[in-house]
C-alpha cells in the first residue's frame, strides 16, 4: 500500500512539527470516501516510529470536535501513560489499545461507541528531521525491552576478586562460552557464533555475533569492563564494519576495576543509543544497548 501524502504527511499542529494522519469518512466507493486505508496508515506511522526508536512521544486527536476545551483534552492515554517509548513497544498489543483510546477520546461518559479513525497527531520534534512515511518491508526484530528481559535472567557468578590479568582474561572466556550458550537456546531462529569475523580483511572479530537469516537482523554483543574508552571504541568500529546491516548491538559489561567509571561508561552508553538513531537514517536499522551483569 503506497502513502501517496494525501491523508499522511509531516506537518504541524498547535506550534509543534510532527506527522499526521487525517481521519477515515464516508462509504468505499462513495464520492465522500476519504482515507478508507486509515487502520493501514496507522500502522505505517506506528512502524516508523519503531524504526526511529523514538522515545518521547506525545499523540493527538486533532479533529474538529469543541468538546475538547484545551489541548491537554486530545493527548491519548494508554495505561495511564500520555509519553511513549516506540524502542521498547510491540506495535500489535498497542494498535489494540490505541483504537480504544481513540474511540473514547472525546466521547461522553456512558458512552460505549465511538470513532476509532480520527484525525492524529504524532509529535516527533525530538527527531530533529521528517520521516520517510513509506511502507517498507515488514521486521519482526526482537525489541531492546525483549531482549533485556533475556539478559536479565542470565546468570553468571562473576569473581572481581581475581587480581591477576589471566585468571580475568580467562573468566571472560568462560563468559563468552556460557552466554553464547544461553542466547542460542532462547534465541533459537538465529545462528551464533564466538569471535565471528565479518570480513578477511577486518581484523576485527565480534566476542558474540548472531544472524537471523529470515529477517537478515544481526545481534552483536561486546564484553567489556565498566571502561568507557572500551565501549566507544568498540561501537564505532562496529557501527562502521556493519553500517549497511539491521543490527542490535549489545555492550555487555563485566564489573571492572575500583579505578573504572561507571558514571563515565554510563554517560558513553548514552552516546551510543544517540548515534544508532542517527544512523537509523539511511535504510537499515541499529540499535545500542549496554547491559551490566
Amino acid at each position: 500500500m503506497k502513502n501517496d501524502k494525501k491523508y499522511l504527511y509531516n506537518g504541524s499542529y498547535e506550534g509543534m512539527t510532527g506527522i499526521i494522519l487525517e481521519s477515515r469518512g464516508g462509504a468505499i466507493g462513495s464520492k465522500n470516501e476519504r482515507n478508507s486505508q486509515y487502520k493501514s496508515l496507522l500502522k505505517l506511522v506506528l512502524d516508523t516510529l519503531v524504526k526511529g526508536q523514538q522515545e518521547n512521544v506525545k499523540i493527538f486527536v486533532a479533529s474538529n470536535n469543541k468538546k475538547y476545551k484545551k489541548l491537554e483534552d486530545r493527548l491519548i492515554h494508554i495505561d495511564g501513560e500520555f509519553i511513549f517509548d516506540f524502542s521498547n513497544i510491540d506495535t500489535t498489543s498497542f494498535m489494540t489499545k490505541l483504537n480504544k483510546a481513540i474511540r473514547e477520546s472525546g466521547q461522553d461518559e456512558g458512552v460505549k461507541k465511538g470513532n476509532s479513525t480520527k484525525r492524529l497527531f504524532f509529535t516527533t520534534e525530538d527527531f530533529g528531521i521528517p520521516f520517510t512515511l513509506e511502507e517498507s518491508e515488514e521486521t519482526n526484530f526482537p525489541t531492546k525491552k525483549y531482549i533485556a528481559s533475556i539478559l536479565q535472567n542470565f546468570k553468571f557468578p562473576f569473581d572481581r576478586n581475581k587480581k591477576l590479568r589471566e585468571e580475568v582474561k580467562e573468566l571472560v572466556l568462560e563468559l563468552q562460552k556460557s552466554l553464547k550458550s544461553y542466547l542460542e537456546t532462547i534465541l533459537k531462529e538465529y545462528k551464533w557464533e564466538i569471535e565471528y569475523t565479518p570480513s578477511e580483511n577486518q581484523k576485527d572479530s565480534f566476542d558474540i555475533f548472531a544472524k537471523n537469516e529470515k529477517t537478515n537482523h544481526c545481534i552483536i554483543i561486546e564484553l567489556d569492563p565498566h571502561r568507557a574508552d572500551s565501549v566507544a571504541k568498540k561501537f564505532v568500529s562496529r557501527m562502521a564494519i556493519m553500517i549497511d546491516k539491521n543490527v542490535t548491538y549489545i555492550a555487555f559489561i563485566y564489573p571492572g576495576t575500583d579505578k573504572m567509571s561507571i558514571p563515565e561508561t554510563n554517560k558513553y552508553i548514552v552516546y551510543c543509543q544517540h548515534l544508532t538513531k542517527a544512523l537509523n537514517s539511511n535504510n537499515c536499522r541499529k540499535e545500542f544497548m549496554g547491559f551490566y551483569l
